[in-house]
């Protein structure tokens, strides 16, 4: 069976957004996935709950019992959105036999068959990735500099596309250990900065589709990226300020968790009674006076 090799890392406060997606994932893949579940901190029952969301629809599945040891002088940038398992993708061309690999964050949906993705010809490279949002507006130049990467388009490290068997035949996996203590003091986005630090310099820069960060940008259409990534703001919060959460809730809905998704919209409607409705009432009101 060719399966299409994707690997995840996640902790239980990520357990639903993980779902979603992986659900979107293989609902849509054209071939069996095979999951590589990298974990620390993870439930016996949510770990099955991954496993069986896999197996429905013919994948395999692979745990993976990461020792959080090996990142624990590791920088997090003292950023709430960070755990320890951002880092766990630096070791995958080490801890697994597969040649080619695909790296997916739990934030994203997939809307469409993987396979135009994994596919992807990386022969002649470290990885495929696409550019970090933030960098399309040279909004990563103070680190690239600190880093020594200047002439490099800085990637996003949420999708990677990995090519496992060039990485460990020409990069030691202490490279990437040594690039975390050299830089661990001025690391903004950690395991992106080092990813991009020791992979780089081979690094096929594919299409905004395969990544499309722009979900806060006005105007921004679900249809246009392969995948939807959500950074920062999160579409399962009722505080999400974007354009594209109807998406990820068709999908979280078509997999279970509609009663969330009704707690979700009564959420939304509070916050705008109480941040716009009320507030906007209570203005016209001292107009008046």
């Amino acid at each position: 069976m060719d399966y299409i090799n994707v690997a995840i890392a996640i902790s239980d406060s990520f357990m639903m957004p993980a779902q979603v997606m992986l659900h979107s994932l293989c609902r849509q893949s054209s071939r069996p996935v095979q999951l590589f579940l990298l974990y620390n901190a993870l439930s016996t029952e949510n770990r099955a709950k991954l496993k069986k969301t896999i197996e429905d629809f013919g994948g395999k599945f692979q745990e993976l019992l990461i020792d959080k040891s090996y990142f624990q002088n590791a920088s997090l940038d003292n950023n709430p959105l960070y755990s320890i398992e951002i880092y766990y993708r630096v070791l995958l061309p080490y801890i697994t036999d597969v040649d080619k690999m695909l790296w997916l964050d739990a934030d994203i949906i997939v809307n469409g068959d993987i396979a135009e993705l994994y596919d992807k010809d990386i022969a002649d490279y470290y990885l495929a990735a696409i550019t970090d949002a933030v960098e399309e507006n040279g909004g990563r130049e103070e680190i690239k500099n600190a880093m020594q990467m200047a002439d490099r388009t800085y990637f996003n490290s949420g999708v990677l596309l990995l090519n496992n068997q060039r990485i460990r035949e020409e990069i030691p996996q202490e490279r990437f250990f040594q690039a975390i203590e050299q830089y661990n003091a001025i690391l903004k986005c950690p395991d992106q900065d080092i990813l991009n630090k020791v992979l780089g310099e081979k690094c096929l820069i594919l299409p905004t589709r395969y990544n499309d960060q722009h979900h806060m940008t006005p105007g921004c259409k679900a249809e246009n990226g392969l995948i939807l990534h959500y950074i920062w703001k999160k579409p399962w919060n009722a505080d999400y300020p974007g354009y594209l959460d109807e998406p990820f809730w068709n999908e979280a809905v078509s997999c279970g968790f509609g009663k969330e998704y009704k707690k979700y919209k009564r959420q939304r409607k509070m916050n705008f009674y109480k941040n716009e409705l009320i507030p906007a009432a209570m203005s016209k009101i001292k107009r008046k006076k």
